[in-house]
């Protein structure tokens, strides 16, 4: 093995604590062996348990070996691991049952129920909540907060509670956000409605109007009310008003972080007409105000708090611009000569960009930011036209951000190849002074599915990307990295053809982490998984690769496994694959 291939990689994934054997340890505080030096026994539990609290954000695979020094450090290592309880459907009761027995419920800071739970577990919860006398968020994914829970809750109104709502098919259950109206736990709320009919979307928008205006502690909103996106039908946007209806008096909270995908901003009765819309405007009907929605969202909502914004919709973003005077964080995905003037005009310096491509910004603009910048995401979905490839960054752009944007900690770009792996952009990215965390998407190849973009993404190549650029970093901390092969893009409406699912299932991301000991992290030791892939595949995998095992021919089979393995199969052969029944 040559020098330049000393680097070992070991695969290191996070697996969260969420039941483990009970053990009943008593502790034993520790003492000094010799108390004329120094020692960790006199830092004392409270500085012990800041350090665990620590160790377990940052570097979660240290917290099991501080675990095994003694019966004290057990303990309060057990107490970091149960900061964050998260509850699904599956082994709710159990995960429960063992926190509650093992004495160390108020470990707990962070609660969180990911799926659906029965009466069950809810039941159980309604006994262990009070117990988590630590308790300071509550984030649930699942559909509607129970009532129960909510009364809980509300005895203790410095807990913070995040939750969401949605609906795509089916009957209407608005009755989920009636229950949070007045709630003062309800922090953050994210709304996501498919309707297709105003009728339908006017169920879900009365309601939550509610709970907008009678929360007083919501800093945190995402909404998403539009159409069908994917279906066989195209709907047309209904000409009647069917969004919140604020009145004159009534006021959105000040808000810190507002995500807005779409919404059905209302149009005065005096713009529905004119010589080039000679029908209703959608949205018009109805409509009660005489501004249109937008500019009154602008000039009467308080926008000094925000901080965050992400939204789809140019013409908002550029009625509300002038306000944001607070605005540290900004998303969007517009691709238009349009959206040049909110960066040239926000009146804020902004620490985290995400923009579609380098047209859709211009460097001047972007460099604006440059003495504030720490994030920024350049990246678009691919296109079944050949424009991908032409809007990915170039090297002279990219070496004007690195030597103008001292401060980036996490990079995210769209990047081209073109029969080879492209060195002179990765020796670039190398050279980032503060960059932490690196995301590439390559191109898979949309537009030609038949010849696939190479050289192909896999486990192999992969892990000797990572190499490259950790061998030739200049002084960046850089200790994750994590590699696209393609992003397709949705799909449309109409019925989906066989190469949408050629797109999805040869698409794949792969994530490399520097050793979290500082040691081995200093001789380049790193681990490589595949998303889509398990622990125990990614590890089978590596050994493969390593040449200490053969490749199993059965696991080909598997198009997940075949694609991390040896990259993209052509669509050609990969129909022929699919008719001799070889991929399951």
């Amino acid at each position: 093995m040559t020098p330049s291939e000393s680097m070992s990689s070991k695969n290191t994934q996070e697996n969260p604590a969420l039941c483990r054997p009970l053990v009943s340890i008593e502790p034993w505080v520790p003492q000094p062996t010799c108390s004329s030096k120094p020692s960790l026994a006199c830092l004392g539990n409270e500085i012990v348990a800041i350090i665990a609290d620590l160790l377990q954000c940052t570097s979660p695979a240290t917290i099991p070996s501080l675990a095994l020094v003694c019966s004290n450090y057990y303990r309060i290592a057990r107490y970091a691991q149960h900061r964050l309880l998260a509850i699904d459907g599956t082994r709710g009761s159990q995960v429960l049952d063992h926190v509650e027995k093992s004495g160390i419920p108020e470990a707990v800071r962070h609660l969180q129920v990911r799926e659906n739970v029965g009466g069950g577990v809810i039941s159980r919860l309604c006994e262990v909540i009070p117990k988590m006398t630590g308790l300071k968020d509550v984030t649930w994914s699942a559909a509607g907060v129970p009532g129960r829970v909510l009364q809980l809750l509300q005895e203790r109104p410095s807990i913070r509670l995040h939750t969401v709502a949605y609906h795509d098919y089916g009957p209407a259950e608005p009755d989920v956000l009636e229950r949070l109206q007045a709630n003062k736990n309800l922090v953050s709320i994210s709304v996501g409605i498919t309707y297709h009919s105003a009728e339908e979307c006017r169920r879900w928008t009365q309601p939550l109007k509610k709970v907008l205006l009678s929360c007083p502690n919501l800093r945190k909103l995402r909404l998403d009310f539009g159409m069908p996106r994917s279906e066989c039908i195209l709907y047309k946007s209904p000409s009647e008003y069917c969004g919140f209806g604020f009145s004159s008096e009534e006021r959105l909270p000040a808000l810190e972080d507002l995500d807005l995908r779409e919404y059905p901003f209302g149009i005065t009765a005096a713009s529905e007409k004119s010589p080039r819309h000679p029908y209703c405007m959608p949205y018009s009907q109805g409509y009660p105000l005489k501004m249109n929605e937008r500019d009154f969202w602008a000039r009467n909502f308080d926008w000094s708090r925000l901080t965050r914004l992400t939204t789809h919709d140019t013409q908002f973003a550029l009625t509300v611009m002038s306000y944001l005077t607070s605005l540290k964080e900004f998303s969007s995905s517009w691709n238009n000569e349009a959206a040049k003037t909110f960066y040239e005009q926000v009146p804020s310096s902004l620490e985290s960009l995400t923009v579609p491509n380098m047209a859709c910004i211009g460097l001047e603009n972007l460099l604006r930011h440059k003495s504030t910048l720490k994030k920024l995401t350049i990246h678009q979905e691919e296109s079944y036209e050949p424009t991908w490839l032409q809007m990915a960054i170039d090297a002279k752009t990219l070496i004007a951000i690195r030597d103008n944007c001292p401060y980036i900690e996490e990079l995210s770009l769209d990047i081209s190849r073109d029969g080879e792996w492209p060195y002179e952009m990765l020796d670039i990215l190398a050279g980032f002074r503060s960059l932490r965390f690196l995301k590439i998407w390559f191109e898979l190849g949309v537009a030609d599915s038949s010849n696939p973009v190479q050289p192909y993404v896999h486990f192999s190549a992969v892990r000797n990307l990572f190499k490259y650029i950790h061998e030739h970093k200049t002084g960046n901390r850089l200790a994750k990295l994590e590699i696209a092969s393609g992003c397709p893009p949705a799909v449309a409406l109409g019925l989906p053809a066989g190469g949408a699912f050629w797109l999805s299932l040869n698409s794949t991301t792969f994530v490399c982490k520097l050793s979290e000991r500082d040691d081995e992290a200093e001789r380049g030791i790193f681990g490589v998984s595949c998303t889509n892939l398990s622990r125990e595949e990614n590890e089978y995998l590596e050994r493969v690769a390593d040449g200490k095992e053969d490749l199993d021919w059965l696991l080909p089979k598997y198009e997940e496994f075949r694609v991390a393995c040896h990259g993209p199969t052509p669509m050609q052969e990969w129909d022929v694959l699919c008719e001799l029944g070889s991929i399951e």
